[in-house]
């Protein structure tokens, strides 16, 4: 389940970079209101087709069944980072885990995953290959 949160998120690394490329705020929604088609470029994050311009959604609002919350942060126009925490229908060893796709300003991608507020079931094999363990994604 960690590995398929960590596939979700990666795939909106495309939709990031592509907004980034077009000089726009990628923002989790699937859409966005017809007033900022062009400053920010939706990356499908959002379960609902409603416009908006989020960088944060909630479990009624995330399209995965596994994602609790998901943030979307732009610490500078190259700099990115998604970050979700796992929760609703996950196995309760992994509940409160953090996993982030973090985007440097040259754009290198890296993965990271944090035990976050996991239960006592946590395992550091938890984390897939190519993902690095963190304290704080």
């Amino acid at each position: 389940q960690v590995t398929r949160v960590v596939g979700e998120l990666a795939a909106a690394k495309t939709a990031v970079d592509a907004a980034i490329f077009d000089g726009k705020n990628p923002v989790l929604n699937n859409r966005v209101p017809d007033t900022n088609v062009s400053s920010f470029a939706p990356i499908g994050m959002s379960a609902t087709s409603t416009a908006g311009t989020a960088t944060t959604l909630t479990a009624a609002q995330v399209r995965s069944n596994l994602i609790q919350s998901v943030t979307l942060d732009r610490a500078t126009a190259s700099d990115v980072k998604i970050t979700a925490v796992i929760g609703r229908n996950a196995n309760k060893d992994i509940r409160g885990a953090n996993v982030a796709q973090s985007r440097s300003s040259d754009g290198v991608w890296t993965c990271y995953v944090s035990k976050g507020s996991a239960g006592n079931g946590w395992k550091a094999s938890f984390v897939p290959a190519g993902c690095q363990a963190s304290s704080a994604p």
